[in-house]
């Protein structure tokens, strides 16, 4: 389905995208970051497939499910603050040595921005990851010129699967809802933009924690960006 398809032969006036995992392939970047974490905690480094589930909820999330070895490390009580902190911090340093050196932008993603940007179509991102290192990826990847607009999980007192950032968004730019679009690779990019009344592309080739995007039932489901075109 394109995008003139699901707005009724126009295109939509506000596109809002997540990032990792939908734009960029940043996995390799996080895995080189949460690995010398943990080895500097003395721990057992982390599967790069189990990493791969973990992301999508932003950082803090992302440590505790490492420090925990578990998909649900977020869970309260299941790792100590302190311990906590001390991660934290080793992460953050490592990371913004890494971030953008070994991530790439998927297929078509150059060229799909490209061609909203040129049809004067306002262009967003809407991240768990927080808003420093989201800048930092974005400006690595040469794409942050296309981005009026940038909330990133600790922008606001609300992240994705809340429909906040979205919501946020539609009124900064005074947009329907019915003119907007969500693109991302998971259910928490689902989950709020079903929120929001907003429509929704999952794709194919992201993260999820590993389940399908499918599974989430978006509006349109597409294995590269330009399907949509």
């Amino acid at each position: 389905m394109t995008l003139t398809q699901l707005f009724s032969n126009r295109l939509p006036s506000l596109i809002m995208y997540d990032l990792d995992g939908t734009l960029v392939d940043s996995i390799p970047d996080l895995i080189i970051a949460t690995n010398c974490m943990l080895k500097d905690l003395n721990r057992p480094v982390a599967n790069p497939e189990d990493i791969t589930h973990w992301v999508g909820n932003g950082i803090t999330p992302l440590i505790k499910r490492a420090l925990a070895d578990d998909i649900k490390g977020d869970q309260p009580g299941r790792v100590d603050p302190a311990l906590f902190e001390s991660a934290r911090a080793r992460f953050v340093r490592r990371y913004e040595q890494e971030v953008g050196l070994s991530s790439q932008l998927y297929p078509g993603v150059r060229s799909f921005l490209e061609f909203i940007h040129n049809h004067n179509i306002t262009q967003t991102i809407i991240t768990n990851k927080d808003e420093q290192f989201s800048r930092l990826l974005l400006k690595a990847q040469g794409i942050h010129h296309f981005f009026d607009y940038l909330i990133g999980g600790d922008t606001l007192p609300e992240k994705k699967p809340h429909p906040l950032p979205l919501q946020h968004t539609l009124e900064k730019y005074q947009r329907s809802s019915d003119a907007a679009l969500m693109v991302g690779d998971s259910i928490n990019d689902i989950t709020a933009a079903k929120a929001a009344g907003i429509q929704v592309v999952g794709v194919t080739y992201g993260y999820n924690h590993g389940n399908p995007v499918d599974d989430a039932d978006p509006d349109c489901i597409v294995s590269n960006l330009m399907d949509l075109l």
